[in-house]
C-alpha cells in the first residue's frame, strides 16, 4: 500500500531592505478586541437567557413525543427529555445567579416583560401540559436580556 505524503511548501523569501526608511507594520489597525468583564458577563447572560427557555421547550416537545408510544417513560425520548429538563433547570438557575450578582444595569427588565414572565410561570405550572407554551412565553419575557444594551432602541 502506497503512502501519500503532503507536498512540501517552500518558504517565500522576503526582500531585505537596507534603506533607513521605517517599514510599515503589517498588523491590522482594527479597534481593540480587549473585552471587559462587564461585556463578558452580559454575553453570558444573553446566552443563558436564550438557552434556558429553548431547552425547556425541547423538553416539553420530547416529553410529548415520548407520551405518544406504548412504552412511554422508558425509551430514548424519555432520557433525552429528562436530560433537556435538567439542562434547562441548570441553565435557568445559572441565569438567575448571573443576573443577581452581575454588573448593575445588565438586568433591567421592563414591566411588560415581567408580566409575560408571570404568564410563563402560570403556563409552566398548569396541570394541562402547557410546558412548550410556557417556555416560549419565557423566551419572549427574557428578550430584554437577550438583546442587550447595544441592540435597544435609542430614545
Amino acid at each position: 500500500m502506497a503512502t501519500i505524503t503532503p507536498p512540501l511548501r517552500s518558504t517565500p523569501t522576503r526582500p531585505t531592505s537596507t534603506s533607513s526608511t521605517p517599514t510599515r507594520s503589517t498588523q491590522s489597525r482594527s479597534p481593540s478586541t480587549h473585552r471587559t468583564a462587564g461585556s463578558r458577563a452580559a454575553d453570558r447572560i444573553r446566552g443563558l437567557a436564550l438557552a434556558g427557555p429553548l431547552l425547556l421547550f425541547a423538553h416539553g416537545i420530547l416529553d410529548w413525543v415520548d407520551g405518544l408510544g406504548d412504552a412511554a417513560g422508558t425509551g430514548a425520548y424519555h432520557l433525552a427529555a429528562t436530560t433537556a429538563l435538567v439542562a434547562a433547570l441548570g441553565t435557568l438557575g445559572w441565569l438567575a445567579l448571573a443576573v443577581a450578582v452581575g454588573p448593575s444595569g445588565v438586568a433591567r427588565m421592563p414591566l411588560s416583560s415581567l408580566g409575560v414572565a408571570v404568564l410563563a410561570v402560570i403556563a409552566l405550572a398548569s396541570p394541562w401540559d402547557l410546558l412548550p407554551l410556557g417556555a416560549l412565553l419565557l423566551l419572549i419575557a427574557l428578550a430584554p436580556l437577550i438583546r442587550g444594551e447595544d441592540d435597544r432602541p435609542r430614545d
